[in-house]
């Protein structure tokens, strides 16, 4: 079933850096691997995104600030799959989203072959996700997880890539 459906992730099993309960006293200290979360979330690594998540933490990144960047990414990866779906170049959809270059390349290196509703489907469920978080029926912790789940375990098989 669906975590979302199945009331979330089990705590016991979240890494140490997500349930830590103090204020972050290292937030205005740079992260080791700014880029580290979204390379392995880009590449469907959830190990790789779970360590580069409780580095971020570890390093007094504030966990509201990781879950906009992860739904930054997720957006980008919309538009993008959105544009290319539509058929339009490499240059227009530069110009409608200011990615270009290596840049775009590897975004869509990253999408996967995957349509464009694929990606809708997971920023619609990371909205329910940060509506829980909101209202208080996900803990902030757990639903970093569960977006983290989500993104890595999108749906697009190996084939597709």
């Amino acid at each position: 079933p669906d975590m979302a459906q199945a009331g979330g992730t089990d705590p016991a099993k979240l890494p140490a850096a997500l349930l830590r309960t103090e204020p972050f006293p290292d937030r205005d200290r740079p992260a080791l691997k700014p880029f580290a979360l979204i390379d392995a979330l880009g590449r469907r690594e959830p190990v790789a995104a779970f360590n580069a998540l409780e580095d971020q933490l570890a390093g007094g990144r504030d966990p509201l600030e990781l879950f906009g960047l992860i739904s930054w990414q997720l957006q980008r990866w919309a538009l993008v799959a959105r544009c290319a779906q539509d058929g339009w170049s490499e240059d227009r959809i530069g110009q409608a989203t200011g990615v270009r270059g290596w840049q775009l390349q590897r975004l869509q290196g990253e999408l996967g072959g995957a349509p464009a509703a694929v990606f809708n489907a997971l920023v619609e469920a990371c909205w329910r996700i940060e509506a829980d978080v909101k209202t208080g029926r996900r803990l902030m912790q757990v639903a970093l997880a569960e977006r983290v789940t989500l993104v890595c375990g999108r749906g697009v098989s190996a084939e597709a890539r």
